[in-house]
């Protein structure tokens, strides 16, 4: 889905980066400009191997730190041997957190980065997704036409808000799959991912 989405190239915004999988596929097609975020230094300097290793600096801007509202929010680092599984813990107990890492908001970015359009913006952030869609200004900003999120039911808790956020900034709602989703998800989306796209698209 991601290749189809980017097949015309457009700017690719990968929130939650890790070591860099989607954002070293998907940067090598033509016309794709990516900008990488990613706040877990272990995993930030494998997403800067990689991207080096295949050859796409030219292509993708790396940003160390997070996306969030505050300028600095805390972070607990990943569980051992799944180094995808480090998170911010925006709005939750912060002496529970390992340290502290810089954010800035997707508004903030893209101006920037003097960026116009957004083609899709992919998050994956262990259950921080509606601070993220929070930082960025849909009325007056720029809306990214496709949206792409990892969706877990365990980490995600704020998954109907986040629904209802996009429905009611103009976004229709499918699986993966693309199947067409009516209502906030249910039991056959755990470990999967959920599909937004602009409806004037």
């Amino acid at each position: 889905m991601h290749r189809r989405i980017l097949n015309r190239g457009g700017v690719f915004i990968d929130v939650g980066a890790s070591f860099g999988l989607f954002t070293c596929l998907l940067s090598c097609l033509p016309g794709v400009k990516t900008v990488a975020i990613e706040p877990y230094c272990k995993s930030f300097k494998l997403l800067k191997d990689n991207i080096k290793n295949n050859r796409q600096q030219h292509n993708v801007i790396a940003v160390q730190g997070a996306i969030a509202s505050n300028n600095l929010v805390p972070f607990q680092e990943p569980i051992k041997g799944n180094i995808g599984t480090g998170k911010t813990r925006i709005n939750q107990d912060s002496y529970q957190s390992d340290y502290f890492v810089a954010a800035i908001t997707i508004n903030q970015l893209i101006n920037n980065l003097g960026i116009k359009n957004i083609e899709l913006l992919k998050i994956d952030v262990e259950g921080a997704e509606l601070d993220v869609l929070k930082s960025l200004d849909f009325e007056n900003g720029i809306a990214p036409k496709h949206i792409i999120l990892e969706y877990v039911q365990i980490l995600n808790p704020n998954i109907n808000e986040v629904f209802k956020f996009l429905t009611n900034r103009g976004y229709s709602a499918y699986t993966i799959e693309m199947e067409p989703l009516l209502q906030p998800p249910v039991e056959h989306l755990i470990d999967s991912n959920m599909y937004f796209v602009k409806k004037n698209d």
